[in-house]
């Protein structure tokens, strides 16, 4: 069972912020709840240079500022993936159906469309939007850990989006489904398999003794925590 590991010189602000990775962490099994996330050698900074090229073509210090803009003020994954969501509110379950059959020469779509029907009942307005944020939030660990950008202006910009976070989901368990949907909707994984991998990984938080989950009270801004 992953442990929790809470240094002594951060702020509950800090682990509050960066608690919101714990997502992030636990996929990676990385439960090292530091604002690098893991431990600072070159070899884990080579490697992550090579990740944040790779899955998020960040290379520099803008880059890494520019995918924030786009996760958190213009959308991000969330926004492609109301644009589905809400046109499928407007029409009931049957046409929904129909209206997706239609995409079953065009295999992405049609199983993008599936899930996102699936996934309705479970999500509220605000659809994906907490992996956009946690994944901001990822990032800016990650960045700082490479020296794209300094710890002072990750901690900025960690905090803008962990406000953000406690802004607009009501509890854990809802920004947890958020994340998660969010997660298989970015790698157009929507397999029973992938479903499970999920799974596992919230139960994993929500029996993990000290894990963020456990540990943090959900509040609606940031700013309340000493």
């Amino acid at each position: 069972m992953m442990k929790f590991n809470y240094p002594s010189q951060h702020t509950s602000q800090q682990m509050r912020a960066i608690g919101l990775a714990c997502f992030h962490d636990a996929f990676l099994e990385d439960a090292n709840q530091t604002l690098f996330g893991c431990d600072d050698s070159e070899e884990y900074k080579n490697h992550w240079r090579t990740q944040l090229q790779r899955d998020w073509k960040v290379t520099c210090g803008n880059s890494l500022i520019e995918l924030k803009n786009w996760l958190t003020e213009q959308g991000g994954y969330n926004a492609a993936f109301s644009a589905r969501a809400r046109f499928l509110n407007t029409i009931d379950s049957k046409r929904q159906s129909l209206y997706i059959e239609t995409y079953r020469q065009e295999q992405e779509e049609y199983q993008i469309l599936l899930f996102v029907k699936r996934s309705l009942p479970e999500l509220t307005h605000m659809g994906i939007k907490a992996w956009d944020i946690a994944t901001c939030i990822h990032l800016f660990r990650r960045g700082a850990l490479v020296g794209y950008i300094s710890e002072e202006k990750a901690w900025e910009n960690i905090f803008e989006a962990a406000d953000l976070a406690f802004s607009c989901f009501s509890s854990w368990r809802e920004f947890a489904l958020s994340f998660l949907y969010g997660r298989q909707f970015w790698k157009k994984e929507f397999t029973l398999e992938s479903a499970l991998e999920v799974y596992c990984c919230w139960r994993t938080l929500l029996t993990a003794q000290h894990s963020p989950v456990n540990t943090f009270y959900w509040h609606n801004k940031l700013k309340v925590i000493g």
